[in-house]
């Protein structure tokens, strides 16, 4: 008798035991998906412009799609920046400046989208319509050619 109880007992610590061993958990796994972006611009095109002429401008859009329930960052980079736009150059290496912001809806004077990230914008109605104007002063002296540039707009959700 004393047998079957200590096997009992053994058998009873065995079964506590192996409960003690072994411990489980629920991990909860969720996704939320949200519309992906789609960014599009226009060439901005100023024509032919007279040497020594000043105020020419020209403008062209950018539109982002995106979620209006998220944060979307920008960022603006041009190979030829400068403080308060861009340099158009010809064949030759001849510079042309301009000078770019944007106007309309959300205007940001002289650029100063150039190096930095911009992530003021959520809602919208997930539309955002942005214009970009660009404005040349030219000299008498600005050698005659074709300038071109381009500016890069980037977008992704913060």
């Amino acid at each position: 008798m004393l047998k079957n109880t200590y096997l009992l007992f053994i058998l009873i610590f065995s079964i506590s035991l192996a409960n003690n061993l072994e411990q489980s958990t629920d991990m909860n796994i969720t996704a939320t998906i949200i519309k992906p972006l789609v960014v599009n611009s226009s060439d901005m095109d100023f024509g032919t412009i007279v040497a020594g002429s000043k105020k020419n401008t020209a403008s062209a859009p950018l539109t982002i799609s995106y979620d209006s329930s998220e944060r979307i960052v920008i960022t603006v980079d041009s190979q030829t920046k400068t403080s308060n736009g861009i340099n158009l150059v010809n064949k030759d290496g001849d510079l042309l400046p301009v000078k770019l912001s944007s106007i309309g809806e959300y205007p940001v004077p002289n650029i100063h989208w150039f190096g930095g990230e911009h992530t003021s914008f959520v809602g919208h109605n997930g539309k955002l319509n942005l214009k970009f104007q660009g404005t040349i002063d030219t000299n008498l002296n600005q050698k005659s050619g074709l300038y071109s540039g381009n500016v890069t707009f980037k977008v992704r959700y913060n």
